[in-house]
């Protein structure tokens, strides 16, 4: 079973493949699945990670999502993990984790970070 986090980084996409450790763990996007950063890469745009896997939609709002993540954590006014700022954060990171699991289907399984714990989206199924 794929797993899927859904946490913000600095200049990451939002959404993280999580491997088991081990040698033979392999996957085309890297460990953390947000590799691609938009930039053309030999005159030609990069296929953007997880594309063929989850609309375009909502790779942009996990993008748009992440970015927020790393305003807030720059803020020296709010104070991580509390605050309003957060809080509006982490609803709409289980939000995005639960329209992630919809996309991805019974075949993953996808959590979400709040307050540095990972949280498992309840699957429909």
């Amino acid at each position: 079973m794929r797993r899927v986090l859904i946490d913000h980084d600095f200049d990451a996409s939002g959404i993280w493949l999580i491997t088991s450790p081990g040698p033979d763990v392999r996957s085309p996007y890297g460990a953390d699945g947000s590799r691609w950063s938009g930039s053309k890469i030999g005159g030609f745009k990069g296929v953007r990670p997880w594309s063929n896997l989850l609309s375009s939609s909502l790779l942009d709002e996990l993008k748009c999502w992440n970015e927020q993540g790393c305003v807030l954590a720059r803020s020296p006014s709010d104070n991580w993990p509390t605050g309003s700022g957060w809080d509006s954060f982490y609803q709409a990171a289980r939000d995005l984790a639960s329209r992630t699991q919809l996309e991805l289907g019974a075949q993953s399984q996808v959590l979400w970070a709040e307050g540095g714990a990972w949280n498992y989206v309840r699957s429909p199924w």
